[in-house]
């Protein structure tokens, strides 16, 4: 009985410490709410060839809007596919090129890239 009452305390405030829309979010995906909307667009052009985007905006999206065919791979946005070629949850300054395509990391929040920035230029291989 000891063990379980101490099971179940830990696990009451381990949930406590949890914010609940942390908890909302980890079900249905990112919530923008009224102190959110001011963020920045999900796409801005910030010169020829680059862009700043939400890491939430589809491959398939970002693909339409920078003019090539989308990224082959598991996930199914900016953040995920920098994610999954690192390997690793990603940090803010981390850099990877898939193809022609780079993507930098500019800002995460919450073990997600939150804005990356995207450059086309010529494929090394």
């Amino acid at each position: 009985m000891q063990r379980t009452t101490a099971l179940l305390l830990s696990i009451m405030w381990a949930a406590t410490a949890v914010a609940q829309e942390d908890l909302v979010e980890e079900l249905v995906g990112e919530i923008v709410d009224e102190q959110e909307r001011h963020l920045a667009p999900e796409v801005e052009e910030v010169g020829s060839g680059r862009w700043r985007v939400a890491g939430l905006l589809s491959l398939e999206d970002l693909a339409e809007v920078i003019g090539i065919d989308a990224p082959a791979g598991p996930a199914e946005t900016v953040a995920g596919h920098v994610a999954h070629i690192l390997g690793r949850i990603p940090r803010v300054g981390d850099e990877v090129r898939d193809g022609k395509v780079t993507f930098r990391v500019s800002q995460v929040r919450r073990q997600r890239a939150q804005r990356v920035e995207v450059a086309v230029g010529e494929d090394p291989r």
